[in-house]
């Protein structure tokens, strides 16, 4: 998995059953690619905590945010309850910013934000 361009470092711990991954700034790897990887190696991706950057928006009454460039755009799940979700829809709502997120992907392209912050 080191071998793939943007990936900086990848930590296994067999025992907890956890995989963590660092990616470079402005890397193009996708969430699908790691989990492919990870499949192919014998094992079980689920669910993805993540860490990133990127714009935030609403679009439709839905709140994305935009991983460029990695050519991602994740779906905020609108039934999470949380202070997070409420958060990014009272930034979204002022116009597209830039934010640091947190969250939980367990399928698909939708996240459960955890944090928010505005960068």
């Amino acid at each position: 998995m080191k071998k793939v361009p943007g990936i900086e470092t990848v930590e296994v711990s067999l025992e907890k059953a956890i995989t963590d991954i660092r990616l470079a700034p402005a890397n193009t790897v996708t969430l699908s690619q790691v989990r492919d990887i990870i499949r192919s190696s014998g094992f079980n991706a689920r669910e993805a905590t993540v860490t990133a950057t990127g714009r935030l928006h609403l679009k439709n009454n839905q709140l994305l945010i935009d991983l460029a460039p990695t050519r991602l755009v994740l779906t905020i799940d609108p039934g999470a309850a949380g202070t997070a979700t409420a958060d990014a829809r009272k930034i979204a709502d002022s116009s597209a910013q830039d934010v640091e997120i947190s969250g939980v992907i367990r399928q698909g392209d939708s996240i459960s934000l955890t944090r928010i912050a505005r960068r």
